[in-house]
């Protein structure tokens, strides 16, 4: 793992309060000799959606520097347009205008994103 995380420039991770991308945050914390940066997307007006909390209290205990963009309904519908015209296909649902709005913050930070996606698939069938 030390060896896949060698890097010269900024890395971050997506956090939210998944077990998947607590994993890998934390593993990528250990291993990259720099300051992680964790990137989480917030959803302060619908507490169903928003994952920000935990994913700060995360980031603190294991030390990665936390940044997060709000985002609210109105603000997903504009980037819509933007999104489409990046991924050449229409959205069909609104996690891919949340990939593209995290991945603008990301891109002010870091040059490499790492991100757990899938483990929840997992915990849903284990539980």
């Amino acid at each position: 793992m030390r060896f896949r995380l060698r890097a010269e420039v900024p890395v971050g991770v997506y956090l939210n309060a998944g077990i998947d991308s607590a994993i890998v945050a934390t593993t990528v914390t250990k291993y990259h000799h720099e300051k992680v940066m964790a990137l989480n997307i917030s959803f302060p007006e619908n507490e169903a959606f928003d994952e920000s909390r935990p994913a700060r209290e995360m980031a603190e205990k294991i030390g990665a520097e936390f940044h997060s963009v709000e985002c609210d309904p109105e603000t997903l519908l504009e980037k819509v347009k933007d999104c489409i015209w990046v991924t050449e296909m229409l959205c069909h649902n609104f996690h891919g205008v949340g990939m593209f709005t995290l991945s603008r913050l990301a891109r002010k930070h870091v040059k490499v994103v790492l991100r757990g996606e899938g483990a929840k698939e997992l915990e849903f069938l284990l539980s």
